[in-house]
């Protein structure tokens, strides 16, 4: 375990004051899944797109879908090539840490 650093203690007493200030927030993040070895073999391609860092696009234009949205915007999308470091350095470590400032949190993945 690694100790405390002073920029660490500065973000978690930010983050404190303003949960303090506020009510619940929910924050969403989503990682595309990578393809596997045999869907890259297979030289298929995922169902979803990140078209941006905040939405994210669902390619089939199924018969059974068409009353739903194509397209999702939320906090932060990840592609599929962002490691699960990069993910939790860039967006839940902060998130994480937070909890040492007294806030309440879950953190639910998926996959």
């Amino acid at each position: 375990m690694r100790a405390i650093g002073r920029e660490d203690l500065k973000k978690w007493e930010k983050m404190q004051r303003a949960a303090l200030g506020s009510e619940e927030k929910i924050l969403v993040l989503v990682r595309l899944s990578p393809l596997s070895e045999k869907e890259i073999t297979r030289n298929e391609v995922s169902d979803w797109e990140c078209i941006n860092e905040n939405t994210i696009l669902y390619r089939k234009s199924l018969q059974e879908r068409s009353g739903l949205p194509t397209a999702y915007t939320v906090d932060r999308v990840y592609k599929g090539d962002y490691s699960t470091r990069k993910v939790y350095e860039r967006g839940t470590k902060e998130i994480a840490l937070s909890v040492v400032s007294g806030i309440y949190l879950t953190i639910f993945t998926y996959g």
